[in-house]
């Protein structure tokens, strides 16, 4: 074959190969907007029911906080349940509302306060 030949084959190859990737680029871009389409759709439907589990969670937050805060308390004062404290890292919330103490009578002080808790650890991957 004479270096023409060969140069028109190869350009014959490269426009095949260009026709090819470009019909590629334009299927999966067509496929990707139709799943984007159908994503959105699906969220669309999935959000009134995101608020109300957010809601639940907001409103039982404070509740799950307190127990957490009662379950380190009896932590601290019972050692038989200090292994279940250290494996589920049981730490009070640093910003739960403190369970309501005992009215004050006059003529006691009021004992120090107490240290900061860290900041509880991330909940165990199962």
């Amino acid at each position: 074959m004479s270096d023409n030949n060969q140069n028109e084959a190869l350009q014959k190859q490269i426009n095949l190969i260009l026709g090819a990737v470009i019909i590629l680029t334009g299927t999966v871009a067509a496929y990707l907007y139709i799943q984007a389409r159908h994503f959105r759709q699906d969220l669309n439907g999935v959000r009134p029911v995101h608020g109300m589990v957010v809601q639940a969670y907001n409103n039982d937050k404070p509740n799950v906080d307190a127990f957490v805060a009662k379950l380190a308390d009896y932590g601290r004062t019972h050692p038989d349940f200090a292994p279940i404290m250290k494996k589920y890292q049981l730490q009070p919330p640093t910003n739960s509302v403190a369970p309501a103490s005992a009215p004050k009578t006059a003529g006691t002080t009021s004992p120090a306060p107490a240290k900061a808790a860290p900041a509880p650890a991330p909940a165990p991957k199962k």
